[in-house]
């Protein structure tokens, strides 16, 4: 069993009867701005750059690329992202 969480971290209890109030929808989460040459490293708030969009049969192609990089050990100073952005470009 995990040790006992500390006192100044576990959650405040909520009243059992709090009032249900209409909130106004949340607006979605805009990207950060990014510059035109510097499409594919866009920066959303919510996560991560993201990768370029490829089909699902090209994702696929890089995959078994970074596969055989893996087991060929030429993939040692990548990282899978750096090699995918890279790929999925092609």
């Amino acid at each position: 069993m995990p040790p006992a969480r500390p006192m100044h971290l576990q959650a405040s209890p909520t009243p059992a009867a709090a009032p249900k109030t209409a909130a106004a929808p949340a607006a979605p989460m805009a990207p950060q701005q990014a510059t035109p040459n510097d499409a594919v490293s866009t920066i959303y708030v919510d996560h991560g750059p993201m990768l370029p969009p490829a089909s699902r049969s090209r994702m696929h192609q890089c995959g078994h690329e970074w596969e055989a990089m893996k087991a060929s050990g030429a993939a040692a100073d990548q990282t899978w992202r750096a090699f995918a952005q890279a790929c999925l470009i092609r």
